[in-house]
């Protein structure tokens, strides 16, 4: 019997109700400088996952483009979580030279580490917290026909980090890019 099963629901209720009042108390008490940091930076991180997101399709078109149709699967991946899957599967199929395998398996696992601070930013509300100076992330989560609420909390420090995590992923899949379309003669219609 799971420890969830055990909470009344009118507990897990007036819990939720709780929290979405703690919510709304932390935007009251945001000041405009705050509050324009804070969209500021929502924008920024959100700006450099949309470049990740991207240049990952760029290089899973060009992986399906050049035998990944039928040597690796043949639908495109679209949720983060399959198209990292995808570059495993690029890696193991042998299609492609040992470099570049080496390549889809380092950023399949730099997305999959970064993959829940980008869902926070990108798929949930942040709220900047005046009185700790954080930025509060709530995301809802649908698990097993349930939701659950999640937070957490992002200094100054942690939002810089994820902000530089985005574009080292962002600028190693053009380069990973641009590597495989050399190695298969593929010229960008930019440089044509």
């Amino acid at each position: 019997m799971s420890v969830k099963s055990l909470i009344p629901p009118w507990f897990r209720i007036w819990h939720l109700k709780r929290r979405i009042k703690r919510v709304r108390q932390l935007q009251a008490a945001n000041d405009e400088r705050f509050q324009n940091l804070k969209l500021s930076t929502v924008g920024m991180v959100t700006s450099e996952w949309s470049d990740v997101d991207v240049e990952l399709d760029y290089l899973i078109d060009t992986i399906h483009g050049n035998g990944g149709r039928a040597g690796i699967q043949s639908n495109l991946p679209v949720s983060l979580t399959r198209r990292c899957d995808y570059l495993k599967l690029a890696a193991k199929s042998g299609l492609f030279p040992g470099p570049l395998n080496k390549a889809f398996k380092r950023l399949a696992s730099m997305l999959l580490q970064a993959k829940e601070r980008r869902h926070d930013f990108v798929h949930g509300t942040v709220i900047a917290d005046t009185e700790t100076y954080e930025f509060v992330t709530m995301r809802t989560i649908v698990k097993r026909g349930s939701r659950q609420y999640r937070e957490r909390r992002y200094s100054a420090t942690q939002v810089s980090n994820c902000l530089d995590e985005a574009k080292t992923i962002a600028v190693s899949l053009r380069y990973t890019t641009d590597k495989m379309r050399s190695h298969l003669g593929i010229e960008d219609a930019q440089n044509a």
